[in-house]
C-alpha cells in the first residue's frame, strides 16, 4: 500500500488535472462562441458586400441615419417610385471596414456596451474604470494562483492529520471549517452595517490585506497538521470577513463608474472579468504548484510576493479610482483648500481624491481635530456649556439672517433653525459637532464649513477657537456653504447626498424639538405631581403668540420679573414669548 504522502499527492495531481480541465473546457467554449460570433457578423458583412449596388440615379436625398453598435445605415428616399417613395437602407461606406476581429470581440464582452463608441454625447463609464479594471484584474490573477496554491497546502495538511483515520473524517472538517467560518462573516456583516458606502476605498483595502492574512493561515495548516480543523477554521473565517468587506465595496464603485444608469451592464461585465481573470490565475497556480511541489520555503517565499503585489495592485487601483460622492474626508479637504484659497478655487474630484488617505483613518488624518457626530456628553459636558452654546448660535443665527434680509422683510418664523451646535477644546484644539436628529445635507455641509474655517490642519501649532473667531466662522459659514455647494456641483461632484466616514453617527434632540420626541408625554405626564419648579426654557413648548423683531433682540424682563424668570427670559429663541411656569423636563433625548 503506498504511503500516505504520496496518496495525497496523486489526489492533489488528480484535482489538479481536473482543474485544468475544467478551465480548458471554459476557455474552449468561450473562443468557441467569439468565433461563431464573428463567423456570423463576417457572413453579415459578405452578404451586404455581394448586394449590388443601387444606382446613382435611383438615390434620392438624405432621409435618416441609424446606428446599432458599430454599424450604420444610411436612408435615402427612391427617386425612381411612381406613386410612393420607399425608402432604402444602404450600409456606411465608411464603417465598413471596422469589422471586429476575435480580440475586439472579446474586448466587447469584457467592457461596457458603447465603450469604444464615443460618438454619442455621454460615455458608459467614467475615465477612472479603465485603469480601475486593468489593476483590478491583475490582482485577480495573483490571487486564484495563491488559492491554488494555498488550497494545495491545506490538501497535505489533511491528509497528514488522518494517517489512522478514514478519508471521510478529512472531508468532515474541510466542511466543518468553512461552515464555521461563515458563521463568523455573518455576525461580522450584522456589525458593520452599512457603513461601506461612506468609504469604499478604506473598506476595500482592509478587506485585502485582510484576505492576504487568511491565505496565509491556510498555508500554515501544512506546518500544523494535527490543529487542521481550528487553524483551517481561522483561516476561513479571516477570508470570510474579507468578502465581506471587499463585495460590498464593488456595488458602490460600479455605481461610481456608471454615467447611463447601465449598473447591471457593469455588473455582467465585471464578472465576466473576474471569471477570465480567475481562469488565468488558476492556469498560473497550477504550474506553480508544479515548480514549488512540496517545498514549504517555496511556498512562504511565493507567498511574500504574492501579498506585496496582491496589496501593491489593490492601493493603486484605488488610487486612481474617482469617487463624486462627499465624505467626511473628501469633504474636509475640498474645505480647507477652498478656505486658503480665499474662497476662490474648488478642488476637482481627481484632486481630492489624490489628496485622500486609503491607509489611514479619517479619525487619524483629515478629521483628526473635528469630532463630527460626536456625544452630546462629550461636547457639553455640563448644563450651563449647552444652554450658552444653544443661546449663542440661536444670537448669531438671527443677527446673520438680519444682516441678509432689509428690515421690512423680516420675519421671526421664516429664520430656519440651526441643525447641529458646536463645542471647542482650546487645550486640544479639537471642534466637537452635535448634529440634531433632523438635519440634512445642508445642515452637515455648514457644520463642517464652520469647524473646517476653524481648523485647517490636523498637525503642527492648536487654532485660533477664541469666541470672536468662532462666531467669524459661523457667519463665513452660513454666507459660504451655497456658494461651496454650487462650485462643486460645477466641478462634477455629486452634492446631493452626504455619506458618513469617520464620524461617530450620532444624532440628539435640543430645544423645542423636545416636545414631538418620543416618549415625551411620559415626561410631561410624572413630572405634573411636582409642579411648581420652571422648566429650563429651551425645553418649553412654542406658543401661539409671536412678537416683531423690532428693538433689541430679546425683550427686557417685565418690572416686578424675579431674577430667576428675567434669565429665562433672556434664553428664550427669537420670536418666543414667556411662558408660565411648567414641571421640569428632561434637558435632552440622545437617540443611541
Amino acid at each position: 500500500m503506498p504511503p500516505i504522502d504520496s496518496r495525497f499527492r496523486q489526489l492533489g495531481t488528480v484535482l489538479m488535472a481536473a482543474a485544468c480541465a475544467d478551465a480548458v473546457m471554459t476557455t474552449s467554449l468561450i473562443m468557441t462562441l467569439v468565433v461563431m460570433a464573428t463567423a456570423v457578423r463576417s457572413r453579415g458583412m459578405a452578404w451586404r458586400r455581394s448586394l449590388p449596388p443601387m444606382p446613382p440615379a435611383s438615390l434620392g436625398p438624405l432621409v435618416a441615419i441609424e446606428e446599432q453598435g458599430r454599424r450604420r445605415r444610411l436612408f435615402y428616399y427612391s427617386t425612381a417610385a411612381v406613386t410612393a417613395a420607399p425608402l432604402h437602407a444602404l450600409p456606411d461606406p465608411q464603417r465598413r471596414h471596422r469589422r471586429a476581429g476575435p480580440l475586439q470581440a472579446v474586448l466587447e464582452s469584457l467592457l461596457p456596451e458603447g465603450y469604444f463608441d464615443r460618438s454619442r454625447g455621454t460615455p458608459p463609464v467614467s475615465d477612472d474604470y479603465l485603469p480601475f479594471t486593468i489593476l483590478h484584474f491583475v490582482q485577480n490573477v495573483v490571487h486564484a494562483a495563491a488559492s491554488v496554491i494555498a488550497t494545495q497546502s491545506m490538501l497535505y495538511a489533511v491528509g497528514l492529520s488522518q494517517r489512522a483515520t478514514v478519508g471521510i473524517s478529512g472531508a468532515v472538517q474541510w466542511v466543518l471549517k468553512d461552515g464555521l467560518g461563515r458563521i463568523g462573516a455573518i455576525v461580522f456583516g450584522s456589525v458593520l452595517g452599512n457603513r461601506y458606502d461612506a468609504d469604499p476605498k478604506r473598506w476595500r483595502m482592509r478587506g485585502d490585506v485582510l484576505y492576504t492574512f487568511g491565505v496565509g493561515t491556510e498555508m500554515i495548516t501544512r506546518l500544523c497538521p494535527q490543529y487542521f480543523l481550528l487553524v483551517g477554521t481561522i483561516a476561513n473565517t479571516i477570508k470570510s470577513v474579507s468578502y465581506m468587506m471587499r463585495l460590498p465595496t464593488a456595488a458602490a464603485i460600479r455605481r461610481n463608474f456608471s454615467l447611463r444608469e447601465n449598473f447591471g451592464d457593469l455588473s455582467a461585465k465585471a464578472n465576466a472579468q473576474e471569471v477570465l481573470s480567475m481562469l488565468v490565475g488558476t492556469f498560473a497556480g497550477i504550474g506553480l504548484s508544479y515548480v514549488l511541489g512540496s517545498s514549504v520555503r517555496g511556498m512562504f517565499a511565493f507567498y511574500g510576493l504574492y501579498a506585496s503585489l496582491f496589496v501593491w495592485f489593490n492601493y493603486w487601483s484605488l488610487r486612481v479610482l474617482q469617487i463624486r460622492t462627499l465624505n467626511l474626508q473628501r469633504c474636509l479637504i475640498a474645505m480647507r483648500h477652498y478656505w486658503d484659497s480665499g474662497g476662490e478655487e474648488v478642488l476637482s474630484v481627481a484632486a481630492a481624491n489624490r489628496a485622500e488617505s486609503v491607509l489611514i483613518p479619517s479619525r487619524w488624518a483629515a478629521a483628526r481635530r473635528v469630532r463630527f457626530g460626536c456625544r452630546l456628553a462629550d461636547a457639553f459636558p455640563t448644563r450651563p456649556a449647552l444652554e450658552q452654546a444653544i443661546r449663542r448660535q440661536r444670537e448669531w443665527r438671527h443677527d446673520w439672517y438680519c444682516g441678509q434680509q432689509p428690515p421690512s422683510q423680516l420675519s421671526p418664523s421664516a429664520q430656519p433653525e440651526d441643525r447641529y451646535l458646536l463645542a471647542t477644546r482650546p487645550d486640544t484644539g479639537t471642534v466637537y459637532l452635535v448634529l440634531h436628529r433632523d438635519a440634512g445635507v445642508l445642515d452637515e455641509v455648514r457644520a463642517l464649513m464652520h469647524a473646517s474655517y476653524l481648523v485647517r490642519r490636523n498637525w503642527g501649532a492648536l487654532p485660533d477657537l477664541s469666541p470672536k473667531r468662532v462666531r467669524e466662522a459661523y457667519m463665513a459659514a452660513c454666507t459660504h456653504t451655497p456658494l461651496l455647494l454650487q462650485a462643486l456641483r460645477s466641478r462634477g461632484w455629486n452634492v446631493d447626498e452626504f455619506v458618513h466616514s469617520g464620524g461617530l453617527g450620532c444624532r440628539s434632540i435640543w430645544g423645542r424639538d423636545l416636545w414631538d420626541a418620543d416618549g415625551d408625554r411620559k415626561h410631561r405626564e410624572s413630572a405634573e405631581a411636582s409642579p411648581g419648579t420652571p422648566v429650563h426654557p429651551e425645553l418649553s413648548p412654542p406658543p401661539s403668540t409671536e412678537r416683531g423683531l423690532e428693538g433689541p433682540m430679546h425683550a427686557p424682563p417685565a418690572q416686578g420679573d424675579t431674577a430667576a424668570e428675567a434669565e429665562a427670559q433672556t434664553l428664550l429663541p427669537l420670536g418666543v414669548a414667556a411662558m408660565p411656569e411648567m414641571p421640569p423636563m428632561p434637558e435632552v433625548v440622545d437617540l443611541l
